[in-house]
Order: C-alpha cells, then sequence, then structure tokens
C-alpha cells in the first residue's frame, strides 16, 4: 500500500469515526437510520409522531455505521445495506491492517450476521481487549425513543467482551467497497 493511498483510507476513517463519535448518547431504535427510518415496506421514511422526539436522530448498529459513510462521502446506502451486506462486501479484505479502526461483525454464522460495530482493537498482544463503538442496548422491541431509553439502549463505547464475533474488517474496507476509496494497490 502506498503512502499516498494510506492517506486518503485513513481520512475516510477518521471522518467516519468522528461523526460516529459525535452521536454519544443517542438512542438506538431498531431500523434507526439517523433522520430517518428503515421500513421493510416503505423503505427509508421520516420518523412519526411518538418515535422519535423533532430534531434528534435514532441509530440501529447498521444505521450508525452507514450514516457516517453517508455524512463522510454522501453515497447513501442506508435503505440498501444491513450488518450482513456490509459482511459480505468487506470479506475480501478480512484480517488485513487496519489505519484506525476496524468494522466488527457478530452473530450465529458468516451467513447470520446481525450485528456490526466500529471496533479499536488493541495492537499490544498483552492487551486483549478491544473497545467498541456501536449502536445497541436492546433489538428490535426499541421501537421508540421512550423504549430505547427506558432499556439504556444507545449510542455507546463498551469494552467488547461478546463471544458471537465473525469477523473483522479495516474501517477502509466499507469505503472501499461502497467505492468511496480506491482499492489498495498491489504490494510490490
Amino acid at each position: 500500500m502506498t503512502r499516498a493511498w494510506l492517506s486518503l483510507a485513513a481520512a475516510f476513517e477518521v471522518r467516519c469515526l468522528r461523526y460516529a463519535m459525535k452521536q454519544l448518547g443517542s438512542p438506538y431504535i431498531w431500523g434507526g437510520k439517523g433522520d430517518q427510518r428503515f421500513d421493510v415496506t416503505l423503505g427509508l421514511r421520516p420518523w412519526t409522531d411518538g418515535e422519535l422526539r423533532p430534531g434528534r436522530r435514532a441509530y440501529d448498529c447498521s444505521g450508525l455505521v452507514l450514516c457516517a459513510v453517508r455524512e463522510t462521502t454522501a453515497i447513501d446506502a442506508r435503505g440498501r445495506w444491513n450488518a450482513q451486506s456490509m459482511h459480505d462486501a468487506t470479506r475480501e479484505w478480512e484480517g488485513l491492517t487496519r489505519i484506525h479502526a476496524a468494522l466488527r461483525f457478530y452473530g450465529s454464522t458468516r451467513t447470520g450476521v446481525s450485528h456490526v460495530a466500529f471496533a479499536f482493537e488493541s495492537r499490544a498482544e498483552l492487551v486483549p481487549q478491544c473497545l467498541v463503538l456501536e449502536a445497541a442496548g436492546a433489538g428490535k422491541d426499541a421501537t421508540s425513543e421512550t423504549v430505547a431509553r427506558s432499556k439504556g439502549a444507545e449510542v455507546r463505547y463498551v469494552e467488547d467482551k461478546r463471544d458471537d464475533l465473525i469477523s473483522s474488517v479495516p474501517l477502509w474496507a466499507l469505503g472501499v467497497s461502497l467505492g468511496a476509496v480506491e482499492r489498495p494497490p498491489e504490494a510490490p
């Protein structure tokens, strides 16, 4: 990977992470895609009364990641991609070196991915912990800000203690998959 490519990929990651970090404390609502909600029948739609207070944003796990990409690149994949499709699109970069952060995918199997989070993985062998930035804390029953708040479901930092990790890819891999970052050059 060239120094110029690394610089562009790093800039993509930093902009995504800055956006996501600014969302700390925002409610987790199933289907939440920031300023809109995803409905399987209607697609992306505005929040309705009782779901979220006006002027607020709410996220589910994939909504947080995809809104960060949208704010960084203007590429809006919120109605097309979820945790599973992000996993499938980035698999070829699994195990490659991250720059600032990774995306961690969780679930039951490689075809049963149900959660995605930004991950800040320790590079020290003696420090195995990983801090993740995620939208989580409830499941499909978190359908309003009121329910989310009662369950403590929000965008948050937590130490990753999950036992259902499927894979981890560099954050830049999502940018490549969406066409926002050029493919990394082949090593000489």
